[in-house]
């Protein structure tokens, strides 16, 4: 759909006239809009960016805090079976795997 654009006193039609305006509306358009969007982007992450920073960091304590904890657990669960294969072993008196397991405590 073409609008009508007069040219001088004719009324001709200028197709090239029309393509420069929507050309330019554009341009001012998408200009404007990228400023509307920055300023809201802008204001957004004056709100989100720090929420997403804090939610981060406590991430990571947690992750490290359980990490260290887990391998603390598993370390004492370890120890614990040895020291069972210990008892046991010193109980049935087989010294060949109470020595063994002993060295490697």
């Amino acid at each position: 759909m073409w609008v009508n654009i007069t040219v001088g006193n004719k009324g001709e039609y200028s197709k090239i006239r029309l393509i420069l305006f929507t050309i330019i509306g554009v341009i001012i358009g998408v200009f404007i809009s990228s400023i509307i969007g920055r300023v809201i982007l802008l204001y957004l992450g004056i709100i989100f960016v720090p929420v997403a920073i804090y939610l981060g960091g406590v991430a990571l304590v947690y992750g490290t805090l359980k990490f260290i904890f887990t391998c603390i657990y598993k370390s004492h669960e370890i120890t614990d079976k040895k020291f069972e294969a210990l008892r046991i072993a010193m109980e049935q008196k087989d010294w060949d795997t109470y020595n063994e397991l002993k060295r490697k405590l």
